[in-house]
């Protein structure tokens, strides 16, 4: 879905700005380019990656770029959905699906020794989301990562109804809560930067995974870890909840309709973006055409390239890439013009790199890792054949990139590139 914006919108957005006035960070990456406060991000430690020996190293399919395979074995491997982290604070644990049990389960796999241990033990019978093939195990993308608290949340019990908790460091296993009976969770879900709220959707288990109709409400939650108060954000209907994510520790942004809402009770507002839209110390990402600060009004132009399906995470706002359908690749921002005309370019990353999963697993969905080294991604093993035995997951080297602040330097030296919603319906 493509971008679209209104006035309507714009205002409806900046109105809402008071009393989502909170407690701000600075992007230290933005000296001289800001469209707005950083909301707070997720507190991980400083530091590199540690990669064990064991693990294979590859080039990637033609660009030979260096890449690490972190997986191997049967079914599908696939890291939690890629608007939120999938490693831990200390850089030292992924937490990744597996299907290679024949079932749903979430894993932890340990990179200075490449050990993996099983986390969930689900057998809940269930529908697929967005496209994604049924099965039995945890609610398939709606599994969460706590990186302050270095603990996994997932969705599981007898019909899904169950919130429960895994420790990463003693690996044990408790439930936090239990949905109503007759509800679901709907969407893929967060936990806010400082771990005290944990973000979730649910709605009624009769209907259909993506889509709510005519009377079916959903509730967009935020569950308190220290007092266990459950609070409801926003009351929905006749839409699709495809993803919640904190922007900051105080509020919340999903989609679909595309809206930001406080936890102070006040009425959702709109947000004038587009599908796959992702929080970052800049603002969001509006499907990897422009990037727009929710709270200013403000936005920049960043470009789509041709083909392009899915933006990349850079949860700091500043690397560009892209997944592209057809052939299956990735690609970034290798110059940005300046003069505000669009004539970007763009380059590979990788040759086609296939991915045999089909649905939301049939994505590569990447994400650079905190220490802006590696791209994480799901694809098929590169000497797989034509009958791979499962996607695995991958770290593609990326460090001679990104270092580069193509967007943000090019705004330095022509101001007149940042906009507004209400400068542009003028």
């Amino acid at each position: 879905m493509k971008t679209h914006t209104s006035l309507f919108l714009a205002v409806a957005v900046l109105a809402i700005v008071p009393h989502l006035a909170v407690a701000q960070t600075t992007n230290p990456s933005d000296e001289g380019f800001s469209l707005g406060p950083a909301p707070e991000g997720y507190p991980y430690d400083k530091g590199d990656i540690k990669l064990a020996d064991t693990f294979k190293r590859v080039a990637a399919p033609g660009t030979g770029r260096k890449a690490v395979q972190l997986t191997t074995g049967k079914g599908h491997k696939y890291p939690l959905y890629y608007f939120i982290p999938s490693l831990t604070k200390d850089l030292r644990y992924l937490i990744y699906h597996s299907t290679e049990s024949g079932t749903i389960q979430m894993h932890r796999l340990d990179l200075t020794t490449g050990e993996s241990v099983q986390l969930t033990k689900g057998d809940t019978k269930q529908l697929g989301w967005w496209k994604s093939p049924g099965g039995v195990g945890v609610l398939d993308h709606r599994s969460v990562l706590n990186v302050a608290r270095d603990q996994v949340i997932y969705f599981a019990g007898p019909d899904g109804r169950q919130a429960r908790q895994v420790d990463l460091k003693t690996l044990k296993d408790t439930l936090l809560f239990e949905l109503p009976e007759g509800r679901k969770a709907i969407a893929q879900n967060a936990c806010t930067p400082d771990g005290k709220w944990f973000l979730y959707v649910h709605g009624p288990a009769s209907v259909n995974d993506k889509f709510l109709k005519g009377e079916a409400e959903a509730l967009v939650m935020a569950y308190n870890f220290d007092t266990a108060e459950q609070r409801v954000l926003h009351k929905g209907s006749n839409g699709s909840f495809h993803h919640i994510t904190p922007y900051g520790n105080n509020r919340a942004f999903f989609c679909h309709p595309w809206s930001l809402v406080g936890f102070d009770g006040q009425p959702a507002a709109p947000v004038p973006v587009g599908c796959h839209s992702m929080v970052t110390a800049r603002g969001i990402t509006c499907d990897g055409s422009s990037l727009y600060h929710p709270l200013t009004g403000k936005r920049v132009s960043v470009g789509w390239p041709k083909g392009a399906g899915h933006t990349g995470w850079d949860m700091e706002g500043r690397f560009w890439f892209w997944e592209i359908r057809g052939p299956h690749r990735l690609v970034y921002l290798k110059r940005y013009d300046e003069t505000g005309k669009g004539r970007h370019e763009f380059a590979d990353l990788t040759g086609e790199w296939r991915n045999s999963a089909i649905g939301q697993r049939g994505h590569f969905h990447p994400l650079l890792t905190p220490d802006r080294k590696w791209m994480l991604f799901a694809a098929d093993e590169v000497d797989a054949g034509p009958k791979p035995a499962g996607t695995q997951l991958f770290l593609l080297d990326v460090s001679d990139l990104t270092g580069t602040d193509l967007v943000g330097d090019a705004v330095r030296k022509n101001p007149k590139l940042i906009g507004s919603e209400t400068q542009k319906r003028k």
